[in-house]
This record gives structure tokens, sequence and C-alpha cells, in this order.
């Protein structure tokens, strides 16, 4: 078992995502801490990305399943079905 310390974790700047058509938020800011480097698991990918406050990305799909946990504010997201919000969670 490996032991990974968030805060050791290098935080990575992302480039400046493609915002949602009528995104009036300002400038799409993230950055990723990645947990499993690239090419670690032929399954899956783990990274941390963090948001500033009011920052949104324009919408995109991933190769692989994706899990969301909101840390604090509210996140919001999309796919075939209609937008779902989703807060922070205590105690799931």
């Amino acid at each position: 078992m490996k032991v990974i310390r968030i805060a050791e974790v290098e935080i990575e700047p992302i480039a400046t995502a493609t915002p949602i058509p009528g995104w009036t938020g300002g400038d799409v800011k993230r950055t990723r801490q990645q947990l499993l480097p690239e090419g670690t698991s032929k399954t899956f990918n783990s990274s941390i990305v963090n948001f500033e406050k009011g920052c949104t990305t324009g919408w995109h799909t991933h190769k692989s399943d994706q899990m969301l946990v909101v840390t604090a504010g509210i996140g919001t997201r999309a796919a075939e079905n209609p937008k779902q919000e989703i807060p922070v969670v205590d105690g799931v």
C-alpha cells in the first residue's frame, strides 16, 4: 500500500478551459494534483482538481468513469440528463 499525503502532491496549473456558452463568470482557472502518475494504471486515473470560486469548464466527456467529490461549495454535473447540482455532503 502506498500512502499519499495530499499536501505533498505537486499542484499543477491546468490550461484555461472553454467556458459553457453564455458563461459570464470570467476566466476558468483550475489546478490539478495528480495522485496517480499517467500510465500507472490501465483501468483508472486519479487526480484532485481544484476550481477557483465561480469557475466553470466547457461541457466535456471522459474516456473512463468519473467520480466527483465536492469538498466545498456546490458543483454541477450533466450528461444525457438535465443538470444536477452536487452539494458538499457530510458523512457519506
